[in-house]
């Protein structure tokens, strides 16, 4: 009998970054239903808000995430650690950015440090792509997206699936069960 390796929460991948960067209509687009509220209200997502998906023989449990920034609002501020929290347990980290807007200096400085603390678990992301897209360049090697329109969503998922692969390869999922079961004759 073939055996596979049995996973308790899959690959987490957790969506990162600024408030308004459209993380949660990125969340809703890779799971295929609307789970997250989609506002244009700054902040809307306070909490962390988890979905589990089996694709490619793998269940990877997406987890949307409170925007990053600074706030006096005690409520956002825990989603916010939450945010950081996740950021630093997740084995893939989809760091989304706003491609409709110039990234503030703020912005910037929250970006750089999360590449530079966790950057080998980073994907980069700049979603809004179908609005008039402004300079996001030093972004490194992000993938572009549209989590309105579709575009650069199944590019991102054979991104997603190249870094599950290596991660597999590696053994570094912190998920992984050692409990095999049996898949077929």
């Amino acid at each position: 009998f073939p055996v596979t390796i049995q996973l308790r929460q899959g690959v987490r991948i957790a969506l990162v970054g600024s408030v308004n960067a459209g993380k949660s209509s990125l969340f809703n687009a890779l799971i295929g239903k609307k789970r997250a509220i989609v506002t244009n209200i700054a902040g809307t997502t306070r909490d962390v808000i988890e979905a589990g998906l089996y694709e490619n023989n793998t269940y990877l449990t997406f987890v949307d995430t409170a925007g990053l920034r600074t706030t006096n609002d005690i409520i956002e501020q825990e989603g916010i650690e939450r945010s950081h929290t996740e950021t630093k347990t997740a084995d893939i980290v989809l760091l989304v950015a706003d491609g409709s807007v110039i990234m503030t200096d703020q912005e910037k400085t929250v970006y750089v440090e999360i590449l530079t603390r966790y950057g080998q678990k980073c994907i980069p992301v700049i979603n809004k792509i179908d609005h008039n897209a402004t300079n996001n360049s030093w972004f490194k090697d992000a993938t572009l997206v549209s989590a309105q329109t579709g575009q650069g969503i199944k590019e991102l998922k054979a991104t997603v699936s190249d870094r599950i692969e290596k991660l597999f390869a590696s053994g570094a999922s912190t998920f992984l069960l050692n409990k095999p079961i049996v898949t077929g004759k």
